[in-house]
């Protein structure tokens, strides 16, 4: 029975579904109709219903939410090959930052396996139980390497969301509730690679069964390769290097069927993420990635066998500074090695290491350092002053060490990360300097030092302070460190570079001045002095260099428009932007930071004419030329105390690193100091 309706008298009705429809009809489809009152709200939310940009549920006409694969056709080996390739070019752009939705997450054959999760690896195949046939011998193949991709993708995610990186920034980790394989160990799917390989040896008559076994063979190296960097253990043999580039010349066979990827999968994955365009490289690119991903893995390793603090700073700035930064895989293999949770850094334990590098630099012959204890006759007691001296001394080393290990630990971030954490790095130092400059007040007093006349003035008497020399040495580092990264990210307009250059002079020339006063108090320790002078002849280059880079951009300053700052009052003038780029130094209590006007005093060279100012940067750049052939010849490594020309310093270097800090070196001298010789024509 129909319910009555009431109807108000005053209110006529009037059925306009018919005008309705006939007005949408003649609306383009996608047109969004709305009404004055439409808020942003419901814009955006009537953009993403219905747009395929933004609703993954959306379907063009005709179109259906299944893939178009027809898994009851058998593979032949060429279209097996050409999938295989097509996932490692996939691979390569996952290890580049982009999502698994958008690279391997688009293979249908690597779905199916992984969706549902299989409860035994038998499970994980192409084919359900109920297939009207049985899997092919290539299908099995196929499914093999598919076990071992996806092995080798979870051994990557581990190792990546066991450090520090940034999501979107360095690595997309989203495995969108699909397992990856991880109830499985790393020997059951080599096992099953290793069958298939069985397998393909018994198929006399199959085409391309070499090329195939190549790939197969690659898969179970490089997947060895990561389950051994999982757990810190060095490789035996780089195998999967050769084996890539007997892979790379064989990519023509392979029988193109794009279908078996398809971006239709996205729909099923559980994300809230809007449809995004599949992302793929070419094979070329692909291996080349792999090529350079292997030989950075390689050269982690031989970092860790660095055994100087100074060695290891210099050895991770260069390898995380190169053109192409290293892969996030090979950033969190490194910061793995220096996790805070352990006690050695690399071959040494930390503290030794830590020793090590303040005996090199400040303290080549005290007996502060050495070991007390353990029953030794020629150990003083307990209320000696030695002893009482030590004792302090390693527990501030104690405490250094955590910081040390955080400054190695953030090289391995981005760069842009790394020159925030540069900035952070320099106030904590400045901090552990202050309590280095209290024990080393109360070592002098306990050893009763005598202070020393240094200087130009003779009665003017100076004690040694060798612990907070030490700490402001790696703190000036820091500075140096972050003003040349302001250079190498763009952070500084071209009309800054002037007042940059010359605070990278001002800051390196503080570096230079303590260099040579450590090494008037550390001169005793003749055999020990290779540390300072290293590092005092870099200092001595990157000042000259920066010096004459001022000068050559004062010249342009004054002549070419583009360098010239506009003056936008009170937002946006020079004194503004200088506090902006200075504002990591403020806090400091050594260096005292600069003011503007006091920087301009002591910057300006208005008063010389250009011809003078050419004059000076010209003989700065012959001096930092012969800076830095002076740094190539002393080469990059300090090694052990027992000296360079030793048989086990030559066995410490590691020489991929120092090929790199060769290149780096022979670099500067050959492109920047032409360029600036070049512009003193102008």
């Amino acid at each position: 029975m129909v319910e009555s309706q009431y109807v108000r008298p005053d209110i006529h009705l009037t059925n306009i579904t018919e005008r309705l429809v006939e007005a949408a009809r003649k609306i383009p489809t996608g047109e969004l109709v709305k009404d004055e009152g439409f808020t942003l709200f419901e814009a955006v939310g009537a953009l993403e219903i219905g747009d395929s940009k933004m609703d993954s549920g959306a379907l063009e006409e005709g179109d259906d939410l299944d893939d178009d694969f027809d898994f009851s056709e058998p593979l032949t080996p060429q279209q097996a090959i050409w999938i295989i390739d097509q996932l490692v070019c996939r691979e390569a752009s996952w290890h580049q930052g982009y999502p698994l939705s958008q690279t391997l997450f688009t293979s249908v054959h690597l779905d199916k396996i992984l969706w549902p999760d299989p409860n035994q690896i038998s499970h994980a195949h192409f084919l359900r139980p109920d297939a009207a046939r049985s899997p092919s011998v290539v299908e099995d193949i196929l499914r093999a390497y598919c076990l071992g991709l996806i092995k080798c993708c979870d051994l990557v995610l581990a190792m990546i969301a066991s450090q520090h990186y940034y999501e979107e920034e360095d690595f997309a980790t989203q495995v969108y509730n699909r397992e990856m394989l991880r109830s499985f160990t790393t020997d059951q799917i080599i096992d099953e690679m290793q069958t298939a390989i069985v397998l393909l040896l018994e198929e006399d008559d199959l085409p391309n069964r070499t090329e195939v076994i190549d790939r197969l063979n690659f898969r179970i190296a490089f997947l060895e390769l990561l389950s051994d960097c999982g757990g810190s253990i060095p490789p035996t043999d780089m195998k999967a290097s050769t084996l890539l580039a007997k892979i790379e010349p064989s990519t023509s066979p392979g029988e193109a069927l794009p279908a078996a990827f398809n971006i239709k999968i996205q729909r099923r994955l559980a994300s809230s993420v809007p449809p995004r365009p599949e992302v793929t490289c070419s094979p070329s690119e692909a291996f080349a990635y792999f090529t350079r991903l292997l030989s950075d893995i390689q050269t982690a390793f031989e970092i860790f066998a660095v055994t100087t603090a100074q060695d290891l700073y210099t050895a991770l700035w260069t390898f995380m500074s190169q053109p192409v930064q290293p892969s996030v895989y090979v950033r969190a293999l490194v910061q793995n090695s220096f996790a805070p949770d352990e006690q050695t850094s690399g071959s040494l334990p930390r503290r030794n290491m830590i020793v090590r590098d303040i005996r090199a630099l400040v303290l080549p012959v005290s007996p502060l350092l050495n070991a007390f204890g353990g029953g030794s006759t020629t150990s003083p007691p307990p209320t000696a002053p030695q002893f009482q001296a030590h004792s302090q001394t390693m527990q501030f080393i104690d405490r250094v060490c955590i910081p040390a290990t955080q400054q190695y630990r953030s090289f391995s971030l981005n760069r842009s990360r790394v020159r925030r954490n540069l900035c952070h790095a320099a106030i904590e130092w400045d901090a552990i300097q202050a309590d280095a400059e209290e024990l080393d007040s109360d070592i002098q007093t306990l050893e009763n030092e005598k202070p020393l006349p240094y200087g130009d003035n003779p009665q003017e008497l100076a004690y040694a302070y060798p612990l907070s020399s030490w700490v402001y040495h790696y703190k000036l580092l820091q500075l140096r460190l972050l003003i040349q990264m302001g250079f190498e990210l763009e952070t500084y307009a071209p009309f800054e570079f002037v007042d940059m250059y010359w605070y990278l002079s001002h800051v390196t020339g503080l570096h230079l001045a303590h260099l040579e006063r450590i090494s008037f108090f550390s001169r005793r320790g003749a055999r020990y002095a290779r540390q300072p002078l290293q590092t005092l002849h870099s200092s001595q280059a990157t000042d000259t260099l920066a010096a004459a880079l001022q000068r050559v951009f004062t010249v342009i300053f004054r002549h070419d428009p583009r360098y010239r700052s506009n003056e936008d009052g009170m937002y946006g003038s020079d004194a503004l932007r200088y506090e902006l780029r200075t504002k990591p130094f403020a806090s400091l209590s050594v260096p005292e930071p600069l003011g503007y006007e006091e920087m301009k005093a002591v910057s300006s060279l208005e008063e010389l004419n250009d011809e003078e100012v050419l004059r000076q940067a010209a003989a700065l750049t012959v001096s930092s030329r012969r800076g830095w052939e002076e740094v190539l010849r002393g080469g990059w490594s300090i090694g052990s105390p027992l000296g360079k020309g030793t048989e086990e310093g030559r066995k410490r270097r590691p020489s991929v690193l120092e090929a790199e800090w060769v290149r780096n070196t022979k670099g500067c001298i050959k492109h920047a100091l032409p360029q600036v010789s070049q512009s003193l024509h102008f």
